[in-house]
């Protein structure tokens, strides 16, 4: 029998993104652990779906379909986009309200099945801008403005977006004005950050221990975009009295003491915490392509610690600068600061005295929700395909279920 989750909420927010934000990691999944969790605790319910690959026994991809979850909770089975509008209408009714539909990523996802989607339901759209996947797969060289609209990719996204009234939000400036100039947008991109910061104590003083090492850490994953390249050049020079450390996904590590694990789903305060209990001093934040927000900048300014980045990496430069958080460099001298001593230390005493922060989920948007109009049930010339989705589900569950016990065997 098909296991479907019914939302306990009477409001309800439909979303879309590339993946099982529980499962992933990165600034898209962990904004979304935070927007459903406080979705839910204001009463909101969320029906989340994403690509899903179907692959046979020796590995191969067989099909594209789609996962769902009900209030975090996952729905057993793949489903076509005929299986989540049928799931969306087993959960609304004369009392449960539809309210919006929420994009959080397109990656691998069907455009025609947003288009049925829209066409089916005539709810408030946003588009919440968490990267430049729509302009370009690749932009770490930065956009080229000229070239792209030469790209099929930009060109299905931008017909995409003519064709449909569709709310655009942005987590900073800096993303809101690559994407309207990228797409030649008439209407302003409203600007939501993620987050919100409030002062809780002025003029902080960051207490360390003047004989110990210095603490010098990089966080993020190890591509390219990141400056990780950068980072690692910077450790073939290093400064005698500097411990440096690395939170990462590398599998190991020469130059630096490896920090794994540094993403935890279920504790968004984790990497606050592990810098603080490491006792980092500063955090190198050197990514080299317009970053549109970087958690990991607000979690390095939530627990004091001063922040190094370059004139490149977006919204990160755009923070230090508006929160006085550290220094921006060219994206060339990072080898020059790391293996300088003195440098670094008379850059802790520079910033001694910082106002300490804290940081929590921006409730903009979920006030956005409750001010929209609700919708009413789809339309039932989708109605006919129901038992065609429940044959998928219930024939694709005994297909996993077979394959596990021929894994196993």
């Amino acid at each position: 029998m098909l296991d479907l989750h019914i939302a306990k909420n009477k409001d309800i927010v439909l979303a879309v993104s590339y993946g099982d934000y529980q499962i992933m990691h990165g600034g898209v999944s962990r904004y979304l652990m935070d927007y459903t969790n406080n979705l839910l605790e204001n009463d909101i319910s969320v029906i989340f779906f994403y690509p899903k690959t179907i692959k046979n026994l020796s590995g191969k991809t067989m099909l594209m379909k789609y996962g769902c979850k009900v209030d975090d909770k996952d729905i057993k089975g793949a489903y076509d986009i005929a299986g989540i509008i049928s799931i969306v209408d087993d959960n609304i009714n004369k009392e449960k309200k539809l309210r919006e539909f929420h994009i959080h990523h397109l990656k691998d996802v069907d455009l025609e099945d947003i288009d049925c989607l829209l066409r089916n339901y005539n709810f408030s759209t946003r588009y919440f801008i968490h990267d430049y996947y729509c302009i370009a797969t690749n932009y770490v060289e930065g956009i080229d403005y000229q070239q792209i609209h030469m790209t099929d990719h930009y060109n299905a996204y931008r017909e995409f977006f003519d064709r449909r009234t569709i709310d655009f939000i942005a987590p900073s400036k800096v993303a809101a004005g690559v994407f309207k100039k990228a797409f030649e947008l008439k209407k302003d991109v409203k600007v939501i950050p993620h987050q919100k910061c409030s002062i809780v104590a002025e003029g902080c003083s960051f207490e360390r221990e003047d004989s110990s090492d210095i603490r010098v850490a990089y966080i993020g994953n190890t591509n390219r975009e990141k400056g990780y390249e950068y980072w690692l050049e910077a450790l073939n020079n290093k400064a005698n009295g500097v411990t440096y450390i690395e939170y990462s996904n590398a599998k190991n590590s020469k130059n630096a003491i490896l920090k794994s694990g540094y993403y935890q789903p279920n504790d968004l305060k984790y990497m606050v915490k592990s810098m603080k209990d490491d006792k980092i001093d500063i955090v190198v934040l050197w990514s080299i392509c317009k970053e549109t927000y970087s958690y990991t900048f607000f979690e390095a300014l939530e627990a004091g610690i001063v922040i190094i980045t370059n004139w490149e990496s977006g919204n990160i430069a755009a923070m230090v600068e508006e929160y006085n958080a550290g220094e921006i460099y060219d994206k060339s001298e990072l080898k020059n600061i790391l293996c300088d001593y003195d440098y670094l230390y008379t850059l802790l005493g520079k910033n001694k005295n910082k106002d300490k922060f804290r940081v929590e989920f921006n409730p903009e948007i979920i006030e956005l929700v409750k001010q929209s109009q609700s919708v009413s049930i789809g339309k039932t010339y989708l109605k006919n395909r129901r038992k065609k989705y429940i044959m998928f589900s219930a024939i694709y569950n005994i297909y996993n279920w077979l394959r596990v016990k021929v894994i196993k065997v």
